[in-house]
Protein backbone atom coordinates (compact mmCIF):
# COMPACT_ATOMS: atom_id res chain seq x y z
CA UNK A 1 0.00 0.00 0.00
CA UNK A 2 2.74 2.49 1.01
CA UNK A 3 6.41 2.13 1.85
CA UNK A 4 7.11 0.11 5.02
CA UNK A 5 9.74 2.43 6.38
CA UNK A 6 9.82 4.25 9.70
CA UNK A 7 8.10 7.55 9.20
CA UNK A 8 9.15 10.94 10.38
CA UNK A 9 6.81 13.72 11.20
CA UNK A 10 5.17 15.43 14.11
CA UNK A 11 1.46 14.71 14.31
CA UNK A 12 -0.85 16.72 16.56
CA UNK A 13 -3.83 14.62 17.67
CA UNK A 14 -6.75 16.49 19.24
CA UNK A 15 -9.74 14.67 20.69
CA UNK A 16 -11.63 15.18 23.92
CA UNK A 17 -12.03 11.39 24.27
CA UNK A 18 -8.94 10.02 26.03
CA UNK A 19 -9.31 6.50 24.62
CA UNK A 20 -9.44 7.87 21.04
CA UNK A 21 -6.32 9.97 21.69
CA UNK A 22 -4.51 6.94 23.10
CA UNK A 23 -5.55 4.73 20.16
CA UNK A 24 -4.44 7.25 17.54
CA UNK A 25 -1.22 7.97 19.40
CA UNK A 26 -0.44 4.27 19.68
CA UNK A 27 -1.12 3.57 15.98
CA UNK A 28 0.96 6.52 14.80
CA UNK A 29 3.82 6.06 17.29
CA UNK A 30 4.08 2.41 16.26
CA UNK A 31 4.79 3.62 12.71
CA UNK A 32 7.55 5.98 13.86
CA UNK A 33 5.67 9.26 14.02
CA UNK A 34 6.16 11.66 16.93
CA UNK A 35 2.70 12.33 18.37
CA UNK A 36 1.54 15.22 20.53
CA UNK A 37 -1.92 14.85 22.09
CA UNK A 38 -4.30 17.55 23.28
CA UNK A 39 -7.94 17.47 24.36
CA UNK A 40 -9.53 20.64 22.97
CA UNK A 41 -9.39 23.24 20.21
CA UNK A 42 -7.73 25.93 22.33
CA UNK A 43 -4.85 23.58 23.10
CA UNK A 44 -4.58 22.85 19.38
CA UNK A 45 -3.92 26.50 18.62
CA UNK A 46 -1.41 26.78 21.49
CA UNK A 47 0.57 23.74 20.26
CA UNK A 48 0.41 24.80 16.60
CA UNK A 49 1.94 28.17 17.47
CA UNK A 50 4.53 26.73 19.90
CA UNK A 51 5.67 23.55 18.12
CA UNK A 52 6.62 22.55 14.60
CA UNK A 53 3.60 20.45 13.60
CA UNK A 54 3.53 18.54 10.30
CA UNK A 55 -0.10 17.32 10.35
CA UNK A 56 -3.02 18.10 12.65
CA UNK A 57 -5.67 15.43 13.29
CA UNK A 58 -8.66 17.20 14.85
CA UNK A 59 -11.85 15.71 16.23
CA UNK A 60 -14.79 17.78 15.03
CA UNK A 61 -16.65 17.83 18.36
CA UNK A 62 -14.42 19.21 21.13
CA UNK A 63 -14.86 21.66 24.01
CA UNK A 64 -13.77 25.30 23.96
CA UNK A 65 -13.07 25.33 20.20
CA UNK A 66 -14.47 22.72 17.85
CA UNK A 67 -12.34 21.02 15.22
CA UNK A 68 -14.04 23.22 12.62
CA UNK A 69 -13.09 26.39 14.53
CA UNK A 70 -9.52 25.23 15.15
CA UNK A 71 -9.12 24.25 11.48
CA UNK A 72 -10.40 27.65 10.34
CA UNK A 73 -7.97 29.40 12.71
CA UNK A 74 -5.04 27.29 11.46
CA UNK A 75 -5.88 27.90 7.80
CA UNK A 76 -6.48 31.64 8.36
CA UNK A 77 -3.04 32.22 9.87
CA UNK A 78 -0.28 32.84 7.26
CA UNK A 79 2.24 31.09 9.54
CA UNK A 80 0.22 27.86 9.84
CA UNK A 81 -2.00 27.76 6.75
CA UNK A 82 0.11 25.13 5.00
CA UNK A 83 -0.18 22.57 7.81
CA UNK A 84 -2.43 19.78 6.57
CA UNK A 85 -5.53 19.26 8.70
CA UNK A 86 -7.39 15.96 8.87
CA UNK A 87 -10.81 16.19 10.50
CA UNK A 88 -11.80 13.15 12.53
CA UNK A 89 -15.54 12.78 12.80
CA UNK A 90 -18.42 10.53 13.66
CA UNK A 91 -20.65 12.95 11.77
CA UNK A 92 -21.51 11.56 8.36
CA UNK A 93 -23.70 14.22 6.81
CA UNK A 94 -22.71 16.04 3.64
CA UNK A 95 -23.32 19.36 5.43
CA UNK A 96 -20.59 18.53 7.95
CA UNK A 97 -18.14 17.57 5.20
CA UNK A 98 -18.94 20.77 3.31
CA UNK A 99 -18.45 22.79 6.49
CA UNK A 100 -15.07 21.10 6.97
CA UNK A 101 -14.05 21.87 3.40
CA UNK A 102 -15.12 25.49 3.86
CA UNK A 103 -12.95 25.66 7.01
CA UNK A 104 -9.97 24.48 4.95
CA UNK A 105 -9.69 20.81 5.99
CA UNK A 106 -7.40 18.79 3.75
CA UNK A 107 -8.94 15.42 4.50
CA UNK A 108 -11.54 13.56 6.57
CA UNK A 109 -11.52 10.33 8.50
CA UNK A 110 -14.64 8.76 9.99
CA UNK A 111 -14.83 7.08 13.37
CA UNK A 112 -14.30 4.29 14.12
CA UNK A 113 -10.82 4.69 12.67
CA UNK A 114 -9.47 2.10 10.25
CA UNK A 115 -5.73 1.69 10.93
CA UNK A 116 -4.76 1.25 7.27
CA UNK A 117 -6.81 4.24 6.13
CA UNK A 118 -5.32 6.40 8.90
CA UNK A 119 -1.77 5.43 7.95
CA UNK A 120 -2.41 5.93 4.24
CA UNK A 121 -3.84 9.39 4.87
CA UNK A 122 -0.90 10.32 7.14
CA UNK A 123 1.55 9.20 4.47
CA UNK A 124 -0.29 11.23 1.83
CA UNK A 125 -0.65 14.37 3.96
CA UNK A 126 3.00 14.27 5.03
CA UNK A 127 4.10 14.00 1.39
CA UNK A 128 1.89 16.99 0.60
CA UNK A 129 3.44 18.89 3.53
CA UNK A 130 6.93 17.98 2.32
CA UNK A 131 6.16 19.32 -1.18
CA UNK A 132 4.67 22.56 0.13
CA UNK A 133 7.62 23.06 2.49
CA UNK A 134 10.01 22.60 -0.44
CA UNK A 135 8.07 25.16 -2.48
CA UNK A 136 7.98 27.56 0.43
CA UNK A 137 11.75 27.18 0.93
CA UNK A 138 12.39 27.69 -2.80
CA UNK A 139 10.23 30.81 -2.74
CA UNK A 140 12.21 32.17 0.23
CA UNK A 141 15.50 31.62 -1.63
CA UNK A 142 14.26 33.03 -4.94
CA UNK A 143 12.38 35.94 -3.45
CA UNK A 144 13.76 37.29 -0.18
CA UNK A 145 11.12 38.97 1.99
CA UNK A 146 12.41 42.41 1.05
CA UNK A 147 11.81 41.72 -2.64
CA UNK A 148 8.43 39.98 -2.46
CA UNK A 149 6.46 42.74 -4.09
CA UNK A 150 5.27 40.95 -7.22
CA UNK A 151 4.90 44.12 -9.24
CA UNK A 152 8.62 44.81 -8.81
CA UNK A 153 9.86 41.37 -9.85
CA UNK A 154 10.06 40.91 -13.61
CA UNK A 155 9.87 37.14 -13.88
CA UNK A 156 8.77 35.41 -17.03
CA UNK A 157 7.64 31.84 -17.05
CA UNK A 158 7.22 30.36 -20.49
CA UNK A 159 4.07 28.53 -21.48
CA UNK A 160 6.02 25.28 -21.80
CA UNK A 161 7.34 25.66 -18.25
CA UNK A 162 3.81 26.28 -17.01
CA UNK A 163 2.62 23.12 -18.81
CA UNK A 164 5.44 21.15 -17.17
CA UNK A 165 4.54 22.48 -13.74
CA UNK A 166 0.87 21.65 -14.24
CA UNK A 167 1.53 18.14 -15.52
CA UNK A 168 4.19 17.30 -12.95
CA UNK A 169 2.15 18.23 -9.90
CA UNK A 170 -0.90 16.61 -8.48
CA UNK A 171 -4.00 18.74 -8.79
CA UNK A 172 -4.10 19.12 -5.00
CA UNK A 173 -0.57 20.52 -4.86
CA UNK A 174 -1.23 22.75 -7.88
CA UNK A 175 -4.24 24.23 -6.05
CA UNK A 176 -2.01 24.96 -3.03
CA UNK A 177 0.49 26.72 -5.27
CA UNK A 178 -2.25 28.77 -6.86
CA UNK A 179 -3.40 29.84 -3.38
CA UNK A 180 0.17 30.73 -2.37
CA UNK A 181 2.27 33.77 -3.06
CA UNK A 182 3.78 31.98 -6.09
CA UNK A 183 0.55 32.18 -8.11
CA UNK A 184 1.24 35.63 -9.62
CA UNK A 185 4.70 34.49 -10.72
CA UNK A 186 3.43 31.33 -12.36
CA UNK A 187 0.46 33.01 -14.01
CA UNK A 188 2.42 35.92 -15.51
CA UNK A 189 4.22 33.61 -17.92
Amino acid sequence: MFPRERHHGIILVADDNESTRELLSSLLTEEGYHVICVSDGEQVLEKISADSIDVAVLDVIMPRKTGFEACLAIKSNPETRLIPVLLLTSLNSNDDRIRGIMCGADDFLCKPVNKHELLARMYSLLRLKQFTDELDNAEAVLFPRSARSWSSIPLLVSESALRCVRSAMSSRLFVLIMKSKMAPVILTG
